[in-house]
């Protein structure tokens, strides 16, 4: 029998370009989550209040 060769795996190494597309998705995701908090807070201090 002949010996296979395991193939090799390529690196998963992201391009510059693919870096900021991150950073900035990474960021909206982060502000959207921040405006959701921040509207969950207002709600709950309004429901509070009106009591």
């Amino acid at each position: 029998m002949a010996e296979q060769e395991t193939p090799q795996s390529p690196t998963n190494r992201r391009t510059p370009v693919e870096e900021k597309m991150l950073a900035k998705r990474n960021l909206a995701v982060a502000l959207s989550l921040a405006a959701f908090i921040v509207l969950i807070f207002a709600v709950t201090m309004l429901r509070l209040s009106g009591n």
